[in-house]
């Protein structure tokens, strides 16, 4: 029979107060990267272009949203096109009150567009998460 090992309670506590720690990180979403607040509005585009596949306004967000990516992530080089980015109109016009976690994702990515147009520092942004985690 294998001896279990005891563990001090001084780790064990650590070790919940790092999950504590991380749980209210995802839920507040302080603590996130750019990255992180535009692959989470990628996957509910996807989502909402599933459910919807004829809606057209569903595949221009998406479009915006992986040359955002790909600019925040480096891989574009040319930002000539940042000031063309139109999330923020579909969020305020169309989706806040249809579909506020959307909204308040599109309005994140927007805010990001805008940040890098002008050329301010990534992480001085303050953005909210756009959903929250299910409990």
């Amino acid at each position: 029979m294998a001896m279990l090992r005891r563990v001090p309670a001084s780790v064990s506590i650590a070790a919940a107060f790092a999950r504590a720690k991380m749980f209210i990180k995802e839920c507040t979403g302080i603590g996130l990267k750019p990255l992180d607040h535009l692959d989470e509005a990628l996957a509910m585009c996807r989502v909402r272009q599933l459910r919807n596949p004829r809606a057209q306004v569903f595949a221009s967000i998406e479009n915006q949203l992986h040359y955002l990516r790909d600019v925040v992530s480096e891989t574009e080089t040319d930002r000539g096109r940042l000031r063309n980015i139109a999330l923020g109109q579909y969020a305020g016009a169309h989706l806040d009150d249809i579909d506020p976690p959307f909204g308040r994702a599109l309005n994140n990515a927007s805010r990001i567009a805008e940040c890098l147009a002008v050329g301010c520092n990534l992480e001085s942004l303050r953005l909210r998460r756009a959903s929250r985690r299910p409990r």
